[in-house]
Protein backbone atom coordinates (compact mmCIF):
# COMPACT_ATOMS: atom_id res chain seq x y z
CA UNK A 1 0.00 0.00 0.00
CA UNK A 2 1.61 3.23 -0.54
CA UNK A 3 1.12 5.67 1.46
CA UNK A 4 0.68 9.98 0.88
CA UNK A 5 2.87 11.95 2.39
CA UNK A 6 1.18 14.53 4.60
CA UNK A 7 1.60 18.58 3.54
CA UNK A 8 3.59 19.12 6.94
CA UNK A 9 5.62 16.05 6.53
CA UNK A 10 6.02 17.52 3.36
CA UNK A 11 7.44 20.93 4.48
CA UNK A 12 9.12 19.72 7.19
CA UNK A 13 12.53 19.10 4.22
CA UNK A 14 11.53 22.82 2.99
CA UNK A 15 13.33 25.95 4.78
CA UNK A 16 10.78 27.93 6.84
CA UNK A 17 10.96 31.46 6.98
CA UNK A 18 10.61 34.62 5.08
CA UNK A 19 12.23 35.94 2.29
CA UNK A 20 14.77 39.26 1.94
CA UNK A 21 12.07 40.90 -0.15
CA UNK A 22 8.61 39.94 1.96
CA UNK A 23 10.93 41.40 4.97
CA UNK A 24 11.87 44.60 2.86
CA UNK A 25 8.26 44.97 1.87
CA UNK A 26 7.15 44.57 5.73
CA UNK A 27 9.56 47.71 6.51
CA UNK A 28 9.04 49.77 3.19
CA UNK A 29 5.04 49.67 4.96
CA UNK A 30 5.90 50.08 8.76
CA UNK A 31 8.04 53.60 6.81
CA UNK A 32 5.36 54.66 4.87
CA UNK A 33 2.85 54.56 8.27
CA UNK A 34 5.22 56.13 10.69
CA UNK A 35 5.50 58.99 7.86
CA UNK A 36 2.09 59.64 7.79
CA UNK A 37 1.43 59.76 11.53
CA UNK A 38 4.39 61.14 12.97
CA UNK A 39 3.48 65.07 11.35
CA UNK A 40 -0.80 64.29 12.43
CA UNK A 41 0.90 63.19 15.89
CA UNK A 42 3.24 66.48 16.38
CA UNK A 43 0.93 68.66 15.25
CA UNK A 44 -1.90 67.36 17.69
CA UNK A 45 0.86 67.75 20.26
CA UNK A 46 1.26 71.61 19.50
CA UNK A 47 -2.17 71.87 20.08
CA UNK A 48 -2.55 70.52 22.35
CA UNK A 49 0.20 72.73 24.53
CA UNK A 50 -1.63 76.01 23.14
CA UNK A 51 -5.24 75.24 23.78
CA UNK A 52 -3.57 74.32 27.47
CA UNK A 53 -1.55 77.71 27.58
CA UNK A 54 -4.86 78.88 26.35
CA UNK A 55 -7.02 77.86 29.12
CA UNK A 56 -4.90 79.01 31.88
CA UNK A 57 -5.26 82.53 30.25
CA UNK A 58 -8.91 82.33 30.36
CA UNK A 59 -8.83 81.24 33.87
CA UNK A 60 -6.38 84.24 34.80
CA UNK A 61 -8.94 86.53 32.85
CA UNK A 62 -11.43 84.64 35.17
CA UNK A 63 -9.16 86.15 38.40
CA UNK A 64 -8.96 89.20 36.89
CA UNK A 65 -13.26 89.70 36.13
CA UNK A 66 -13.40 88.89 39.84
CA UNK A 67 -11.24 91.06 41.05
CA UNK A 68 -12.67 93.94 38.94
CA UNK A 69 -16.29 93.07 40.20
CA UNK A 70 -15.27 93.50 43.73
CA UNK A 71 -13.17 96.65 42.91
CA UNK A 72 -14.32 98.40 39.98
CA UNK A 73 -11.50 98.68 38.29
CA UNK A 74 -8.16 96.84 36.84
CA UNK A 75 -6.24 99.07 38.81
CA UNK A 76 -4.04 97.39 41.39
CA UNK A 77 -4.53 94.13 40.17
CA UNK A 78 -0.98 93.02 40.66
CA UNK A 79 0.66 89.66 41.01
CA UNK A 80 -0.06 89.31 44.93
CA UNK A 81 -3.91 90.42 43.91
CA UNK A 82 -3.95 87.58 41.48
CA UNK A 83 -2.16 84.80 43.22
CA UNK A 84 -5.35 85.55 46.17
CA UNK A 85 -7.64 85.28 43.37
CA UNK A 86 -6.11 82.03 41.39
CA UNK A 87 -3.38 80.89 42.99
CA UNK A 88 -3.68 77.61 41.19
CA UNK A 89 -1.46 80.09 38.23
CA UNK A 90 2.10 81.15 38.05
CA UNK A 91 1.76 84.69 37.57
CA UNK A 92 4.68 86.94 36.84
CA UNK A 93 4.66 90.98 36.56
CA UNK A 94 5.10 92.44 33.20
CA UNK A 95 7.74 94.42 31.25
CA UNK A 96 9.25 91.06 30.28
CA UNK A 97 7.94 87.97 28.14
CA UNK A 98 6.43 85.58 30.41
CA UNK A 99 8.02 82.04 30.24
CA UNK A 100 6.25 78.66 29.90
CA UNK A 101 3.01 78.17 31.96
CA UNK A 102 3.52 81.33 33.71
CA UNK A 103 0.99 84.57 33.27
CA UNK A 104 1.94 87.97 32.66
CA UNK A 105 -0.09 91.03 34.43
CA UNK A 106 1.80 93.39 30.95
CA UNK A 107 -1.53 95.94 31.70
CA UNK A 108 -3.84 96.46 34.80
CA UNK A 109 -5.09 100.15 34.84
CA UNK A 110 -8.65 101.33 34.93
CA UNK A 111 -10.56 99.55 32.60
CA UNK A 112 -7.93 97.37 30.79
CA UNK A 113 -6.07 94.57 31.27
CA UNK A 114 -3.72 92.54 29.54
CA UNK A 115 -2.39 89.05 29.95
CA UNK A 116 0.18 86.79 28.13
CA UNK A 117 1.73 83.53 28.85
CA UNK A 118 3.89 81.32 26.43
CA UNK A 119 3.08 78.13 25.63
CA UNK A 120 4.65 75.02 25.69
CA UNK A 121 5.18 74.84 21.55
CA UNK A 122 6.78 78.58 22.12
CA UNK A 123 3.38 80.23 20.86
CA UNK A 124 2.72 83.46 23.02
CA UNK A 125 -1.07 84.11 23.85
CA UNK A 126 -2.52 86.74 25.08
CA UNK A 127 -6.30 88.46 26.38
CA UNK A 128 -6.80 91.85 26.54
CA UNK A 129 -10.35 93.57 27.82
CA UNK A 130 -10.49 97.10 26.18
CA UNK A 131 -12.32 99.81 28.29
CA UNK A 132 -15.32 100.94 27.52
CA UNK A 133 -16.31 97.24 25.56
CA UNK A 134 -17.68 94.19 27.25
CA UNK A 135 -15.64 92.18 24.67
CA UNK A 136 -12.29 90.72 25.12
CA UNK A 137 -9.47 90.47 22.21
CA UNK A 138 -7.49 87.87 21.98
CA UNK A 139 -4.37 86.99 19.94
CA UNK A 140 -0.65 84.66 19.38
CA UNK A 141 1.74 85.32 17.85
CA UNK A 142 5.71 83.68 18.26
CA UNK A 143 7.19 86.68 19.16
CA UNK A 144 6.43 88.47 22.42
CA UNK A 145 6.63 91.74 20.65
CA UNK A 146 3.29 90.78 18.39
CA UNK A 147 0.96 90.49 21.40
CA UNK A 148 2.34 93.01 24.05
CA UNK A 149 0.20 95.70 24.07
CA UNK A 150 -3.52 95.61 23.76
CA UNK A 151 -3.32 97.07 20.62
CA UNK A 152 -1.31 94.25 19.23
CA UNK A 153 -3.72 91.28 20.79
CA UNK A 154 -5.69 91.05 18.27
CA UNK A 155 -5.04 88.24 15.58
CA UNK A 156 -7.60 85.76 17.38
CA UNK A 157 -7.65 82.08 18.95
Amino acid sequence: MHRMRTIPAQRRGEEAGFTLVELMVVILVIGILIAIALPTYLGARTRAQDRAAQADLRSGYVAASTYYAANNSFTNFDVAAAQQAEPGLAWVAGGAAPGQKQISIEVALNQSLLLITQSSSGTYWCIAQLPGSPLTSKGGDAAWANVNTTAACNQGW
